[in-house]
């Protein structure tokens, strides 16, 4: 039975060969199918083989390869290319990658955290991590994807269990690295973002996936403007429904651009003052957690999102400027005119505002 091997091909300098990959086969063989075709791949000496066939123990692995005029790829293991195994080096007679700086399977974990604040994943070895950066992630359970540096700064550092392979490139007049390709390993089986989204659900539309599960595909307003998401498999802790249109909902979003969370997020809330660090509200909020008139800070990366409630949509056209106090309601106290998410824990900043443009929640 001939072998299919999922093969992702990264030319990262340009020059179309001498650069790196990860296989992953259905069966363990020869042929390789790139881009919806099959491939002729011929393996170097360094690649052990069983009885003809490529042995099981290359499974997962780093490959630099090279292709000639006929498109027949050469693989070679980065094992021949950064030895010994365990540690990084500077290029040179242990790194003949051509980068400045290669790992390969580092005998412990060497993703580090963004500043001793920080609980994402922000170095490799003590290379930051480049916002294009091509990173390659083996999951749980055996399966690879593929994505950016910039999401993988998006995921905590305690996520990951092991650098398999890193190449990084020095600025050559500051000497500052960064890392440009990566192959890491975690436990979980989905590769999730730490960083929580907010977002005004003005649709949610049931269809069925291609297995013909019946998942979501979930309109948002969002600061940004208008996204659409589908959902993950029905079987994991993802809850949005048609129930959600109208509502305010915290999510994160998985490497395949998937919901896998969400949940109803935020208060309903009267706006008393305002001011560029913060607001003070007509009544207790944060889960009474603050009492009516004291002020909360933003938090450095609020996001504020404008919306018209009566229509269940988003509303464009509006800054933070746009935002007004709240009007006084016919019986006394004041008519709530946003809805406004705080962090859960003490001084409970506020992680987003979304205001009606008509100065009244409904």
């Amino acid at each position: 039975m001939p072998a299919y091997w999922e093969i992702s091909l990264i030319d990262l300098d340009g020059n179309g060969k001498g650069d790196y990959l990860v296989t992953y086969p259905t069966y363990v063989g020869q042929i390789s199918y790139v881009g919806g075709r099959n491939i002729t791949v011929d393996f170097g000496e360094d690649v052990p083989m069983n009885n003809g066939k490529v042995a099981s123990s290359v499974l997962y692995k780093m490959f630099v390869y090279d292709t000639n005029k006929d498109q027949e790829y050469t693989l070679t293991s980065v094992d021949a290319y950064v030895t010994p195994n365990g540690m990084g080096y500077e290029k040179g007679d242990n790194n003949k990658t051509g980068f400045d700086f290669a790992g390969n399977n580092y005998n412990s974990n060497v993703v580090t955290t963004q500043n001793n604040s920080s609980t994402k994943a922000g170095f490799i070895d003590g290379y930051a991590i480049a916002d294009d950066a091509v990173i390659f992630v083996l999951t749980g359970d055996n399966s690879t994807k593929v994505i950016t540096g910039s999401a993988m700064k998006a995921m905590k550092q305690a996520d990951f269990d092991k650098v398999n392979f890193v190449v990084a490139t020095k600025d050559s007049k500051t000497n500052v690295g960064t890392a440009n390709m990566a192959y890491v390993a975690i436990e979980q089986n989905d590769v999730k973002s730490s960083d929580s989204q907010y977002g005004y659900v003005t649709g949610v539309v049931q269809k069925q996936n291609e297995d013909k599960e019946d998942i979501y595909t979930v309109t948002l307003w969002t600061a940004d403007g208008e996204k659409k998401f589908d959902t993950v498999k029905p079987d994991t802790d993802m809850t949005i429904d048609p129930s959600f249109v109208g509502k305010v909902v915290e999510y994160t979003v998985n490497s395949d651009s998937l919901i896998d969370t969400a949940k109803a997020a935020g208060e309903s809330v009267a706006i008393r003052s305002m001011n560029d660090t913060g607001m003070t509200f007509a009544r207790p909020v944060a889960d009474s957690h603050v009492s009516a008139g004291t002020r909360v800070e933003f938090d450095d990366n609020v996001q504020y999102i404008f919306i018209d409630a009566s229509e269940d949509e988003g509303a464009t056209g509006y800054d933070k400027s746009s935002i007004l106090f709240a009007d006084e309601a016919e019986g006394g106290g004041y008519v709530d005119n946003a809805y406004v998410v705080f962090d859960s824990t003490s001084p409970y900043d506020i992680l987003a505002v979304v205001y009606d443009v008509d100065n009244a929640v409904d």
